[in-house]
């Protein structure tokens, strides 16, 4: 059962980091000249630690985010690379069943703190998102 709540709470992260990701490439095709689905087009295929460097540099005149904002958006990106590309390998690779035991619970629980923080931060994102484009239409 535990290993079915990790399953889901992977799921559910990867679901929050993608709303993310896509608000923010929609804030940038907005703040770009020219056609909005042009540009969306352009940033689709953008790494998201690419999107938060191009609408850092490119919203000094539009505050947007505070520093401590960018700070957490490139955390995001750091540990969702971590739940995508290491934790799985973390606990499955342990070369005992203690450690791997002790490996996955490290790994949960991690997981678990960083879902609970995402379960508010996306849908705040997806609020700055709604407001700057209320302002720009």
């Amino acid at each position: 059962m535990r290993l079915e709540n990790f399953y889901i709470l992977i799921g559910e992260t990867i679901e929050y980091c993608q709303r993310i990701e896509y608000d923010l490439k929609m804030i940038y095709a907005y703040m770009e000249d020219g056609s909005f689905s042009d540009n969306l087009k352009k940033v689709e295929v953008l790494p998201l630690g690419e999107i938060i460097y191009l609408i850092r540099e490119r919203e000094k005149e539009q505050r947007l985010f505070k520093k401590a904002d960018y700070d957490i958006l490139f955390t995001i990106t750091k540990r969702r690379n971590h739940i995508v590309h290491q934790c799985f390998k973390n606990y499955n690779y342990a070369l005992t069943q203690e450690e791997q035991e002790r490996k996955f619970e490290i790994e949960y629980k991690n997981l678990e703190a960083f879902h609970g923080r995402l379960t508010t931060l996306w849908k705040a994102i997806e609020n700055v998102r709604y407001n700057f484009l209320s302002k720009k239409l």
